[in-house]
């Protein structure tokens, strides 16, 4: 759990069936779709599975490493929350 940009504490949702990254609102219920696909699954038709995402530096950054998308893989990413990017 951390805090989205509105400062609501949120879950960040990846991987499954679907590609892309949500987040869930315990408190109001809501999923907002944050991105359509993350930058692990480029070119895949499904979502990443059996990813790890830890939170960081307060909460302000996620980071996601392995994970399976087409074929295994051993990237680690960065999403900083406030600038809603991912980088390498």
């Amino acid at each position: 759990m951390f805090e989205s940009k509105d400062g609501s504490s949120v879950v960040a949702i990846v991987g499954g069936e679907e590609t892309g990254m949500e987040l869930w609102n315990p408190i109001t219920k809501e999923v907002q779709l944050l991105w359509n696909e993350i930058p692990p699954e480029a070119g895949s038709s499904y979502g990443l599975r059996y990813a790890e995402i830890l939170p960081v530096n307060d909460a302000s950054e996620l980071i996601l490493y392995g994970g399976y998308a087409g074929s295994n893989t051993d990237e680690i990413w960065k999403y900083n929350v406030e600038r809603n990017s991912w980088t390498k």
